[in-house]
């Protein structure tokens, strides 16, 4: 649950020798090659010309999975329902209520720091009925925002992939379904445990901004090596992901994911667009991809 910089800054660190976030994945079979790119919800759109072979690779593949098809229209009523049964998931029983979850002094420095960040006024008088999680997850959103004032959220880079391959008339598809995300990111811990979560960042949020600095870093560097470094960055206290956590999060939706990319693949050259932290390390797709037997590098200039 753990992200301005500059243009030159981007284009200069994307130029580095270390830097990759597109993967070519081959053989094991596969008569053509896919894709894999990591993403990230704070990047620009502009982010589609600083990948070296981006373009070559979407012209290559006949569609496009994303974590989930999430390029929602909420003038069609199957997108409305979807964006429903998501807003209905961030809400409390109507018999709990958040000043139960959270003492005095989070609640209101917790109602100041949302009054500050969004702009807005009665922020937990209105907005009791949501979720510590919700809470917690507009609040990371805003704090980010904060640090990248020039970010457009209607231009985000990834969802970008999805619009485009239906505008090109291509399959565009999701690992997940909306009930399976819904399950991770809302129903995986408890009130009480969303409530500790939310105070923490109340009361870390110095390292929050620092983490989150790492990651922006790390991310427009196209390091992930570096990228996965900031994410796990811990500090020993109950505030840090449990193991549990963190399998529910990232680890087993990985597993989930690699079961499902042998047949998408042989059915056809797929590009898939799925958040960078879930690409590295021993259990990242990338690796699990190898030792399923498949070849994986970057795609080079």
């Amino acid at each position: 649950m753990r992200k301005t910089v500059v243009v030159a800054l981007l284009c200069w660190l994307a130029s580095a020798v270390s830097a990759q976030l597109l993967y070519r994945v081959s053989g094991n079979g596969l008569q053509k090659s896919s894709y894999i790119l990591g993403t990230y919800h704070f990047a620009p759109i502009t982010m589609v010309d600083s990948i070296p072979g981006l373009h070559q690779a979407l012209e290559s593949v006949g569609q496009v999975y994303g974590e989930l098809e999430e390029v929602l229209d909420i003038t069609t009523a199957s997108d409305a329902a979807t964006m429903q049964k998501m807003m209905q998931a961030m809400m409390m029983p109507d018999s709990v209520k958040l000043s139960s979850l959270i003492d005095p002094y989070h609640y209101q420095g917790i109602d100041s720091l949302l009054k500050s960040t969004l702009g807005l006024t009665m922020m937990m008088a209105e907005m009791s009925h949501l979720s510590p999680i919700a809470l917690s997850t507009m609040l990371e959103v805003a704090l980010t925002l904060q640090q990248q004032p020039d970010f457009n959220p209607e231009q985000q880079f990834d969802g970008y992939f999805l619009r485009y391959a239906r505008d090109k008339g291509m399959p565009a598809k999701g690992l997940e379904t909306v009930d399976e995300q819904i399950a991770i990111m809302y129903k995986g811990m408890s009130l009480e445990r969303q409530a500790q979560l939310l105070m923490c960042l109340y009361d870390n949020l110095p390292s929050q901004k620092k983490m989150t600095d790492g990651v922006l870093t790390a991310y427009f560097s196209q390091d992930l090596e570096r990228l996965e470094q900031a994410m796990d960055e811990k500090t020993g206290t109950y505030c840090d992901n449990t193991p549990e956590e963190e399998n529910r999060l990232i680890y087993d939706r990985n597993a989930r994911w690699v079961e499902q990319m042998p047949a998408i693949m042989a059915e056809k050259p797929t590009f898939f667009a799925v958040g960078a932290g879930h690409l590295p390390g021993e259990r990242g797709v990338l690796q699990m991809l190898r030792r399923a037997g498949f070849t994986v590098n970057g795609v080079k200039p």
